[in-house]
């Protein structure tokens, strides 16, 4: 899989973010909470709601329409980045 230099650094840089970190950003991604502004444990909480709205669809996506779940330990998905990028690309 050929990744662009830029994506390359953009996911290494998610990748050393704590479960946490990666959460609180994703309220900046959905309408509801457009123009919401948020301290950092509602944000924090927010992020926790929007990422369980879109669990089931998320599984269904990648690990039975995409079957990543059973290709995980195959040698392309690996490297943290390429499997970031197999998800993000629709595997």
């Amino acid at each position: 899989m050929n990744i662009a230099p830029n994506d390359q650094t953009k996911i290494s840089q998610l990748l050393r973010l704590s479960e946490d970190q990666l959460l609180s950003l994703l309220p900046a991604y959905a309408p509801e909470y457009e123009h919401t502004s948020f301290s950092a444990p509602g944000q924090l909480e927010a992020g926790r709601k929007v990422f369980e709205k879109f669990k089931a669809t998320i599984h269904q996506r990648v690990c039975v329409e995409w079957k990543c779940c059973e290709q995980i330990n195959s040698d392309k998905l690996q490297d943290p980045v390429v499997l970031v990028a197999s998800v993000a690309d629709g595997a």
